[in-house]
């Protein structure tokens, strides 16, 4: 499974608002500024993320978007679900004849299917918000353990 641009710019835009969690109200185009993102389409992620009730809006002259929980209680299935409008699935219904190639048989790969979709289910589960706020200048994050909340995104030097 591939994160497409509308998860990854909804996680950068929101670890702007985690970045100031507790701070006063931020506008889009000082997130876009930040994070070099483009204005309309952040607007249309942040549509979406509040409608799911990722962020809140505040209206006034001083307004702007907060998170509406904290970092380390926003998943990335609950971002990725609000911005992509769904969470994956088995690529059949499990319908006798359900899609237009079906073979009219039950589907071998179903039950394969089926459990790559509750393992990734699980895997973008235990990623929380707060887990891409570790950065620190000059190093790259990977995901190398999601068995631990403490340790989902781990650092190390780019140096090749």
């Amino acid at each position: 499974m591939q994160l497409t641009t509308k998860t990854e710019y909804a996680i950068r835009a929101l670890i702007e608002l985690a970045q100031r969690s507790g701070e006063k109200p931020m506008a889009i185009r000082e997130i876009c500024q930040k994070q070099n993102l483009p204005v309309k389409y952040t607007e249309q992620l942040f549509r979406k993320l509040k409608h799911h009730e990722i962020i809140k809006s505040i209206k006034g002259s001083l307004g702007g978007y907060i998170l509406a929980s904290p970092p380390e209680a926003i998943t990335l299935k609950e971002i990725m679900i609000a911005v992509e409008e769904g969470f994956g699935g088995p690529i059949c219904s499990g319908k006798h004849g359900s899609r237009e190639f079906c073979s009219g048989e039950p589907c071998s790969f179903l039950n394969m299917w089926e459990k790559i979709t509750t393992d990734m289910d699980g895997y973008f589960t235990r990623i929380r918000l707060s887990s891409f706020l570790t950065h620190t200048s000059g190093k790259t994050y990977y995901f190398n353990d999601c068995n631990s909340d403490d340790n989902l995104l781990a650092a190390r030097r780019d140096n090749d």
